[in-house]
């Protein structure tokens, strides 16, 4: 049967916002929040003292902005604890037919065991969330989220009664105005995708829309291959001569076999693609993460940093840790020339990594570790 999974992550302004919704049209939709506007989002806040806020105070992973709580205007992910409120943010989503769903959520939140939590609700899309009261409890996916002592992932099977309609996911923070231990929900990583596993040749092509085998995006494709896994070889043909402005995690850590293995090629006589990479400042950011996956190749592609100050440096062009029988062909890898910075840096146990025609430029160090 085939499947659908929803990866969310939230985004929220200071103020309330009340606008028509256009739904989201399965089978995949995917959105970091990261570059664009979130009029897509309702926000219910209104005069309830713990807001939803949008902004770079609480993040999961190297992305930097979140939905999160803040009862100081968004300057911190931390909430009134002697202040009672409910507040709300939703988005609508449209189930197609013949689908079966499932839900995944990344959070953070620590709140007051039966009083202060995160819910999340699927409604009709004629309910209209109302500040300081509860979403009818009949909506309820999640009733009461806390203490996950720091980001946390949840996963869910949406029930097959949602085909063919429209829905209403809301996601709903509640204090009782007592006693709480600080912080107050964040929530992040929105993805919507089928779940039946990868196989046989698909393309990244940033001139078309994700759909019909192709992705518009490398993070849509990454967030495919690490949700769905494979059932066959593997090969994502990305065209030649396209320019990639990357401003979030590339990770791999969906793993593969012998007989399963995943191809990252050029396809064209152009030049080889570019990813231009902006990072963080963690000062460990890289331009793919692999991490406990085996039998994976990158042919013919590009990585160049795109930052321009210290806060936003790449500072590595492949990151491995504990992987085998990677290969690293026909690239070139272009990172700054300063103390920590590595064309191919590894970690933890890393077998049969072979390295054939890369060019490493501006950095520190070529490779470290288990290079060949």
């Amino acid at each position: 049967m085939r499947k659908l999974i929803l990866f969310l992550a939230l985004v929220v302004t200071t103020c309330n916002i009340s606008i028509g919704q256009t739904p989201e049209h399965l089978p995949f939709f995917t959105e970091d929040f990261e570059n664009e506007s979130n009029s897509k989002w309702t926000i219910v806040n209104e005069t309830q003292v713990n807001k939803w806020y949008i902004d770079s105070t609480a993040y999961a992973g190297s992305y930097r902005k979140s939905a999160y709580i803040s009862s100081d205007g968004g300057a911190s992910n931390v909430y009134d604890i002697n202040r009672g409120s409910i507040t709300h943010i939703y988005h609508d989503i449209q189930f197609p037919q013949g689908e079966e769903f499932v839900l995944l959520f990344d959070w953070n939140a620590g709140g007051e065991s039966s009083y202060d939590y995160l819910q999340v609700s699927l409604t009709d899309t004629t309910y209209s969330p109302v500040p300081g009261n509860f979403v009818p409890s009949e909506n309820l996916l999640f009733s009461r989220l806390n203490f996950s002592n720091g980001w946390k992932q949840e996963r869910l099977i949406l029930p097959e009664t949602l085909l063919g309609q429209t829905k209403r996911l809301v996601f709903t923070w509640r204090t009782d105005g007592s006693v709480g231990t600080q912080p107050p929900a964040a929530i992040d990583n929105i993805y919507i995708s089928q779940t039946h596993p990868l196989a046989g040749v698909y393309t990244i092509d940033n001139t078309l829309p994700t759909g019909n085998r192709n992705f518009n995006t490398f993070k849509e494709a990454l967030d495919t291959l690490n949700t769905n896994g494979t059932s066959d070889s593997v090969i994502f043909n990305v065209i030649s001569g396209q320019v990639h402005n990357i401003a979030e995690r590339l990770q791999i850590a969906s793993g593969n076999a012998v007989d399963k293995p995943v191809v990252f090629r050029k396809s064209g006589n152009g030049a080889n693609p570019l990813l231009k990479v902006t990072g963080t400042s963690n000062y460990s950011d890289a331009g793919f993460y692999l991490d406990g996956v085996s039998h994976i190749t990158f042919d013919g592609l590009d990585i160049e940093n795109a930052g321009t100050t210290s806060s936003n440096y790449l500072e590595q062009g492949f990151y491995l840790t504990n992987t085998s029988n990677v290969q690293l062909r026909n690239c070139s890898i272009q990172v700054r020339n300063t103390y920590d910075n590595y064309g191919i840096y590894t970690s933890g146990t890393v077998n049969a990594l072979q390295i054939e025609n890369v060019g490493i430029r501006d950095s520190y160090y070529l490779c470290i570790g288990n290079c060949k």
